[in-house]
C-alpha cells in the first residue's frame, strides 16, 4: 500500500490534530487503522454500502451465541482488509459471565510486517 495515505483518526473515531494540523497516517499504522474501523462498523450502518460491516446485531449481540460462527466473522473480515495477506496469530476470548468479547490478533501486511492488534474488546 505503498503511497496511500489516510486521515488519522483516534481510538473514538475523531480525527487527530497535531500542532493545528490534520495528522495523516500511511503504511502499516493505516492498515491497523483500517482494520480498527471495519471491527467498528455494523452490518447496514453506512448508508453508501449497507452490505458491509459486521453483523453484530445479527449474531453477535444475541443469546447463545455461537463462538465458531463469530470466529469466522471476525477472521474473514479481518483477512479482507486491503493490506492484509495472511493472519499469523487470532485470539478470541469471551467471558459469559461479564459478556464481554476481546480480540488478540497479528496479520503480515503485503509490505511483510506484522501488525498486532491487541486493544479490540466489546460488551456482548
Amino acid at each position: 500500500m505503498a503511497g496511500i495515505f489516510d486521515l488519522a483518526i483516534d481510538n473514538d473515531g475523531d480525527l487527530v490534530i497535531e500542532n493545528n494540523r490534520l495528522k495523516t497516517v500511511d503504511g502499516k499504522e493505516l492498515i491497523r487503522q483500517n482494520l480498527m474501523k471495519r471491527l467498528r462498523t455494523f452490518f447496514g450502518e453506512w448508508f453508501l454500502n449497507t452490505a458491509i460491516g459486521i453483523p453484530y446485531f445479527q449474531a453477535i449481540f444475541v443469546k447463545g451465541i455461537d463462538l465458531n460462527e463469530i470466529e469466522d466473522i471476525f477472521i474473514g473480515e479481518i483477512g479482507t482488509t486491503p493490506g492484509v495477506v495472511e493472519i499469523t496469530k487470532f485470539d478470541l476470548d469471551y467471558q459469559g459471565a461479564n459478556r464481554e468479547l476481546s480480540l488478540d490478533f497479528e496479520v503480515k501486511s503485503d509490505e511483510g510486517q506484522l501488525i498486532r492488534v491487541s486493544d479490540f474488546s466489546l460488551e456482548v
